[in-house]
């Protein structure tokens, strides 16, 4: 199936319900009624990791606050950051050098600050939940996040910067696409995820709308669940595959 816009999920749609057909998605309660549950069974497509396309490269925005120098901030759009590289060259002059950062979790990355010995210039004490002995004349090795709103590194480098540099932090992981309610809008999603997304959508449509489930719509969406789950990435990423018990 091809890439659909948004007039054509709901036109598809409401003409299987047998309801009045459209020329825009605003032009009856029940075609809005439809993009409200398309929206919904995009995004829980989304939460259930049925989109691996969402995961990317991405800066992550550092506070800029001298008093936090190696706090950055998680924006809104991000579901989850899963690592991250970071530019540690040692002067402006050198070749910009990402190297990749060791993830602790929040107690083992307090406990490892907190043995050092906030006495020495190298080391500067951030207040945070707790205080933080960071150090100051070196790039990060370390990250970790006490709240999931913040990421906090172990190190900056004084010497280059004030603080931790937004263009400096590479973080990979997953964000949220956007939605836009208009009549051309295409759903960011690969083309063979369509027919999983409208048969969902239209599947919870006709049981909340009709109030009549639709038992081809649902096995038809089952089915297309199933083989997605093991023909997600169009490049590189690993097919599920199943054992064949001797069967050739």
């Amino acid at each position: 199936m091809a890439k659909m816009t948004l007039l054509d999920v709901v036109q598809e749609i409401l003409s299987d319900m047998n309801s009045d057909n459209v020329n825009s998605i605003n032009d009856t309660i029940e075609a809005q009624q439809v993009v409200q549950i398309a929206k919904r069974t995009y995004f829980n497509m989304i939460n259930e990791r049925i989109l691996p396309h969402t995961a990317s490269f991405f800066n992550l925005t550092a506070l800029v606050n001298p008093a936090k120098p190696t706090h950055v901030r998680i924006e809104d759009n991000v579901i989850r950051v899963e690592s991250i590289k970071y530019d540690c060259r040692m002067t402006e002059a050198d070749p910009v050098n990402p190297k990749e950062l060791i993830y602790l979790v929040p107690k083992d990355f307090a406990d490892f600050v907190m043995q050092r010995n906030p006495s020495q210039d190298t080391v500067d004490t951030v207040l945070d939940v707790m205080p933080l002995f960071i150090i100051n004349n070196s790039a990060p090795t370390y990250w970790t996040s006490f709240d999931d709103k913040t990421i906090i590194f172990d190190s900056y480098n004084s010497e280059i910067e004030s603080t931790i540099q937004s263009s400096k932090c590479y973080a990979y992981g997953e964000r949220e696409p956007v939605w836009t309610a208009t009549d051309d809008f295409i759903p960011d999603i690969p083309a063979k995820m369509f027919p999983y997304f409208v048969n969902e959508t239209k599947s919870t449509c006709f049981y909340t709308i009709k109030e009549a489930p639709h038992q081809k719509v649902e096995q038809a969406a089952d089915r297309q669940r199933k083989w997605l789950s093991g023909e997600k990435f169009r490049a590189g990423g690993k097919r599920i595959t199943y054992p064949h018990y001797g069967r050739k």
